[in-house]
């Protein structure tokens, strides 16, 4: 019996309108934010307020405070987010009533250290890009992943900057992939040098981190590929790959939650997803490749293994 199959098709459908509603929703509170700093910049532009009035605004409205690390970043909108999803997906569980399956979740703000197991879970990044959304960039998303059985079988996406009205990325698994409804595709690029590459630099800024990114980045430039793309936000990048408008993205350093919605959303676009190393793509590893084709992933994994990308990348700070 496949993952998917663990739930039934109508329970699975239910699933995936609650989780858009649920991005939806967590969207709406971003454009809040990035609204209501608009406005203070607008009033200190006419005179009507001071860029001191605007700081004390975005300290109590952002709450920004480190994490792991400078550049590991939680505000009041994350933790927003994360209880407004949550709570539509409990609501959402409570809808089925007696003798449906109980679902898990695991939330980057509220649950992180909730175990994956075979049982229905939820894994949410309430604000992908968090370092983005604090400085009013567009690339930061909500990710709403479902695993059964460990394995991803339903994704969405919302990005809520990109077009007029954002873009909502969707993917139950054996039912193909869409954008804003629309049924999406990866390409059909299988050379380095007709591809359009995502590669970060490392958010752990360690000296051999560092070292083995600028490694890869310089043979990537040497191998000439076509461009060599970085966002703020892991997700979006798995979804750029799903949608065609790239063609290879390796991630180190993500956790469960900035991997498991994109994961689902390209393989049912035509994609490949597979682990660092090249070994079948599994959640508990936190690290993935998305490729748009097996050559590319063949590529992108030699990359990796050939500047121990994986050891260099959470080696201790010298």
């Amino acid at each position: 019996m496949s993952a998917a199959a663990a739930l039934s098709q109508d329970i699975l459908s239910q699933a995936l309108e609650a989780a858009k509603g649920a991005a939806l929703e967590a969207g709406a509170l971003l454009k809040e934010f990035y609204e209501l700093r608009y406005n203070h910049d607008e009033a200190i532009a006419t005179g009507t307020a001071t860029e001191e009035s605007r700081k004390s605004f975005e300290a109590a409205a952002l709450g920004a405070a480190a994490k792991t690390a400078d550049t590991d970043l939680v505000t009041e909108y994350d933790k927003r987010c994360d209880a407004l999803i949550t709570d539509r997906l409990v609501a959402f569980q409570k809808k089925l009533g007696e003798g449906a399956p109980a679902f898990s979740f695991i939330t980057e703000e509220l649950a992180p250290e909730g175990p994956l197991t075979d049982a229905p879970t939820w894994i949410v990044d309430p604000i992908d890009g968090t370092m983005s959304f604090v400085h009013k960039s567009f690339d930061c998303c909500i990710s709403i992943g479902l695993a059964v059985g460990k394995v991803p079988v339903l994704g969405v996406i919302y990005c809520p900057f990109l077009g007029r009205d954002g873009e909502l990325y969707t993917a139950v698994r054996g039912g193909g992939a869409f954008m804003n409804g629309k049924q999406i595709h990866v390409t059909l690029c299988r050379k380095p040098v007709k591809a359009v590459v995502f590669f970060n630099m490392p958010w752990r800024m360690a000296p051999r981190a560092i070292n083995s990114s600028v490694g890869i980045r310089t043979e990537l430039a040497s191998d000439r590929v076509r461009a060599i793309r970085s966002y703020g936000a892991a997700v979006l990048q798995l979804a750029q790959v799903a949608c065609g408008r790239g063609d290879l993205y390796m991630e180190p350093g993500g956790k469960m939650w900035d991997v498991c919605a994109g994961a689902i959303v390209v393989e049912e676009a035509g994609g490949v997803v597979r682990n660092l190393d090249g070994s079948p793509f599994t959640l508990e590893t936190h690290n993935i490749i998305a490729s748009s084709s097996n050559e590319l992933a063949d590529y992108g994994a030699a990359l990796c293994t050939k500047y121990k990308l994986l050891q260099e990348y959470f080696a201790p700070d010298e």
